[in-house]
C-alpha cells in the first residue's frame, strides 16, 4: 500500500495553513512535513519517530492519525531481502579507554597518596598550633557553680 501524503497536504491547505505554520505550531521541521505530504519515506528519520511526527501532524491537521499511521507502517515493512526506504544511520563509535594501559603508574600512585597524608597533616599541625592554644579550657563546658538564678521582680511567690 502506498502512503497518502497528498490528502496531508489538501487538507492543511483547507485549513488555510502554511507548511511553516504548522512546522511552528507542532514543532515539526519543514522537511518532515514536506516528506510526508510527498511520501517521500526515505526522507524520514527512524520509523519510532515519524509515526510520532506523523500522529502530531495529523492531530494538527484534526485527521484521525490512525489511518495514516497504519498506510505509514504498512508503506514501511519491506521483504527481508530488500532495503528499508528509511535510511538507518549508525553513530560512530567512540574509542573506549584501554584500561591497562592508561593505568597511572605506581610511582604516581605513591606520590598522590603522600600528597593526600602531607596536607592532613597540615592540616592538623594548623589546627593544633593555631586554633588549639587560644581556646580556653573551660570553654564549652558548664560548670554548676557559675550558673545563677534568673532575677525575679516579685520576690514572694504565690
Amino acid at each position: 500500500m502506498k502512503f497518502d501524503g497528498n490528502a496531508l497536504r489538501e487538507r492543511r491547505i483547507e485549513l488555510d495553513r502554511s507548511v511553516d505554520e504548522v512546522s511552528l505550531a507542532c514543532s515539526i521541521p519543514n522537511a518532515m512535513i514536506e516528506a510526508f505530504e510527498e511520501a517521500e519515506l526515505e526522507r524520514l528519520p527512524h520509523r519510532c519517530f515519524a509515526t510520532g511526527l506523523l500522529r502530531t501532524y495529523c492531530l494538527h491537521l484534526e485527521l484521525s492519525p490512525e489511518r495514516f499511521i497504519s498506510d505509514l507502517e504498512e508503506a514501511l515493512r519491506t521483504p527481508h531481502n530488500e532495503q528499508s526506504p528509511i535510511r538507518r544511520t549508525t553513530a560512530p563509535r567512540i574509542p573506549l579507554i584501554n584500561w591497562p594501559s592508561f593505568r597511572p603508574s605506581v610511582s604516581k600512585e605513591i606520590e598522590t597518596w603522600l600528597a593526600v597524608c602531607g596536607l592532613l597533616l597540615l592540616g592538623w599541625f594548623a589546627y593544633s598550633t593555631v586554633v588549639r592554644p587560644t581556646a580556653e579550657p573551660s570553654q564549652g563546658q558548664a560548670q554548676a557553680a557559675s550558673l545563677e538564678a534568673p532575677h525575679t521582680t516579685s520576690d514572694a511567690l504565690p
